[in-house]
């Protein structure tokens, strides 16, 4: 689609409204509706659309206008040619109709301003271990299973057998290894560093710890302190504390640059599904699955920000 020659045919077809609109009545009733432009007799521009599409390619009127009219003509031309249903040249609507899709989306993501209270409040809890936890111990610890069909008993005193080998142990890495020496056939030990977890039992990923093993966690006073046998659905556990970290709260002032990109990627993927779903119930439009991959890929750049914080981490 040629843009020199849209620009002929938009001379001459304005030309022709503004002949139109020399007779007594208005050329919006001789188009009808808030219709401003007509090309071919089948192609209508309404005012509404020339109003969103300067507004949101920063255009005119006049340009949004010509643009439009040029648009139309080359599609009009490329229907009455057949040009328009060759393979590659439908292949390349489709994506051209999935940017634009993904463009106004991008556009009204940006246009519904900075993340508000309940956004950052969102996102801060999902990152919480990193950007807003409370005091968090980290432990390594061994447990006495207490199998299926097993006593309760028996992991029991082997759990105290632990406790006994453990009681020399100098650091961490001789508590694991002390830890992993007694046995009783039939019962499985398991040894292991945990991660940091707080008093309410949250830990990374969504998970939680039992309340009496958390409980008995912090009940440590100080690092390298070991707990006696504490008994859980799972088994007898003996542990030993290796870190303290402090509670930490990142300022808000830092949070907001990092959460704006997330945020406006989160807002457009929103609409994406909303259109969708839409077009899905309309059984009128559809919408290329392009789309979807254009908006999973798109990249946000946050507002500037003077002295803009690294990635955040937890102070240990």
């Amino acid at each position: 689609m040629r843009r020199h020659g849209a620009h002929r045919l938009f001379g001459l077809f304005a030309a022709i409204l503004a002949c139109a609109a020399c007779g007594e009545a208005p050329a919006t009733a001789t188009l009808g509706g808030d219709v401003v432009a007509r090309v071919g007799g089948t192609i209508s521009i309404p005012a509404s659309l020339v109003g969103r599409t300067a507004a949101e390619s920063h255009l005119s009127r006049d340009e949004a206008l010509e643009r439009l009219v040029g648009d139309a003509v080359g599609a009009r031309e490329a229907a009455e040619t057949g040009v328009d249903e060759r393979p590659a040249v439908r292949v390349r609507v489709r994506a051209a109709v999935a940017r634009s899709l993904v463009d106004r989306m991008q556009a009204e993501a940006v246009a519904a301003g900075p993340p508000t209270d309940a956004e950052v409040a969102t996102l801060t809890k999902e990152a919480w271990l990193e950007l807003d936890h409370p005091e968090l111990r980290v432990a390594v610890h061994a447990v006495a299973l207490v199998g299926e069909g097993k006593s309760s008993v028996e992991a029991r005193r082997l759990a105290e057998r632990i406790l006994a080998a453990v009681a020399s142990a100098k650091s961490p890495d001789d508590f694991l290894a002390l830890a992993d020496g007694p046995k009783t056939p039939g019962l499985e030990v398991r040894v292991e560093v945990l991660p940091p977890v707080a008093a309410d039992g949250r830990t990374r990923g969504g998970g939680t710890l039992d309340g009496r093993f958390v409980n008995a966690l912090f009940a440590l006073a100080k690092v390298g302190d070991q707990s006696g046998i504490t008994e859980s659905p799972f088994g007898y556990h003996v542990m030993r504390l290796v870190e303290r970290n402090p509670a930490y709260t990142m300022p808000l002032s830092e949070r907001l640059p990092l959460f704006t990109p997330e945020v406006l990627s989160r807002r457009a993927k929103v609409r994406l599904d909303a259109a969708l779903a839409e077009s899905q119930k309309a059984r009128e439009v559809v919408i290329s699955p392009a789309a979807q991959s254009l908006i999973e890929s798109l990249t946000f750049a946050a507002p500037p920000s003077p002295g803009a914080p690294p990635s955040p981490s937890a102070p240990r």
